[in-house]
């Protein structure tokens, strides 16, 4: 009995060792920075690079720089972010203290990202059904169409998924457009009525 309380009681003493080795601040960083920045943003920041925080930006380029800077702070993992996004839609905004600690000048390193060269205007097709090239299935008629059951099962391989894919979308953009004519020509059914 006596050496089940002692196990128990040296347990303890390694798990409270333990856990304050893990807590203390970085023994590299000089005069408590990592310690004063902990007390000031209210978490220990972890280390964030400049290709962090552009694969972010370049997935929700919607979403200001800093705002994704000091989530990475917070969390250390671009997926964790990437899902707050997501789940979300937006990142909350940095405290004033951040752009004290990380001023603007330096808060946000740049990576440089590739440009996407944009096409000409002229080259950009106008509506949806054009840019999916469903011109041409304008005219098949609604029963020629297979139907989307709804039910969907995994196809074998990457190349049939993308297909099946594909023409869902194109049926589900053939059926706007279809209800949309129906919607218009019923309007001017009842304006010639009246």
């Amino acid at each position: 009995m006596d050496s089940d309380v002692l196990n128990v009681v040296v347990a303890l003493v390694v798990i409270f060792g333990i856990f304050r080795w893990w807590s203390k601040p970085d023994a590299q960083t000089s005069n408590g920075a990592t310690s004063s920045r902990t007390v000031s943003l209210g978490f220990r920041p972890h280390n964030v690079t400049p290709t962090m925080i552009s694969t972010v930006q370049s997935a929700f380029p919607q979403e200001p720089r800093e705002n994704i800077y000091y989530d990475l702070l917070r969390t250390g993992n671009v997926q964790v972010t990437c899902n707050k996004l997501l789940e979300k839609g937006f990142l909350p905004t940095p405290p004033p203290t951040f752009f004290t600690l990380y001023p603007q000048s330096t808060n946000v390193p740049v990576a440089p990202l590739r440009a996407q060269p944009e096409p000409p205007a002229s080259a950009t097709p106008s509506n949806l059904i054009t840019r999916l090239g469903l011109d041409d299935r304008l005219s098949e008629p609604v029963g020629t169409l297979p139907k989307i059951d709804g039910k969907t099962t995994w196809l074998s391989t990457a190349e049939e998924r993308e297909a099946s894919l594909k023409e869902r979308k194109a049926q589900m953009v053939l059926a706007a457009r279809r209800r949309l004519l129906e919607k218009q020509k019923g309007a001017q059914a009842g304006e010639a009525a009246s």
